[in-house]
This record gives structure tokens, C-alpha cells and sequence, in this order.
């Protein structure tokens, strides 16, 4: 429960050694990346620092990587309409052999 919660806090997406192999989405289909910008980077010690204060401590000691994050925005479907959507990727720095990969979600909520 403690680790969910940490991860619901704190998510850290993680991706290492990504390529892209396959070819480029054609413009206006789902799928194709539309922008991708880093917008800050956290120090392992900053990271250790929120853990502590919001009181994960069993967490401290695994994080050992700075932190880049990006905002991307890719183009989706919704209801058949081409569509961009946004998202934030933390991807951990200086990582020896690759790294497992935590995603989450959120669907977008409307009102009426």
C-alpha cells in the first residue's frame, strides 16, 4: 500500500535505452509524437528529500538516479477524432543496464 501511494505521489516514469525503429506516424494519425520538451531535472538527493518529507523512508534508499522530466504531446483518437493528448516522462539518468518501467494513467474527466 505504502509503495502504491509513493508511486501515486511521486511517479517516475522510467525509460532507458528507448529507440524508435519503427517509421514515423504519417501527420494527423494517433500515434505520432508531436513535441517533446524537457522541463526540469531532480538531484536523487532532491528526490530522497520529498520521499522523507512525505514520509516514504523505506523509499530513500532506492533512489539513486537524478531525474529528467518532459512534457510530450502525441497525437490520439477520441471517439474517432484525431486528437493531442499530453503527458510527463521521468526518465532516470546514468543508469547501467536498463531499467524497469512504472506508467500511469489518468483518464481526462469532462463535466457538462
Amino acid at each position: 500500500m505504502r509503495y502504491l501511494r509513493f508511486l501515486l505521489i511521486l511517479p517516475v516514469f522510467v525509460v532507458s535505452a528507448c529507440q524508435d525503429s519503427a517509421p514515423s506516424a504519417p501527420p494527423h494519425e494517433p500515434g505520432q509524437l508531436v513535441s517533446s520538451t524537457q522541463t526540469t531535472q531532480y538531484s536523487y538527493q532532491q528526490l530522497r528529500t520529498v520521499a522523507a518529507l512525505l514520509g516514504f523512508d523505506d523509499f530513500t534508499a532506492i533512489l539513486n538516479h537524478d531525474v529528467r522530466v518532459y512534457r510530450i504531446v502525441y497525437r490520439t483518437s477520441y471517439r474517432g477524432d484525431v486528437t493531442e493528448a499530453s503527458g510527463l516522462l521521468f526518465v532516470p539518468q546514468n543508469v547501467q543496464g536498463g531499467a524497469p518501467l512504472v506508467s500511469l494513467q489518468h483518464g481526462t474527466t469532462f463535466r457538462k
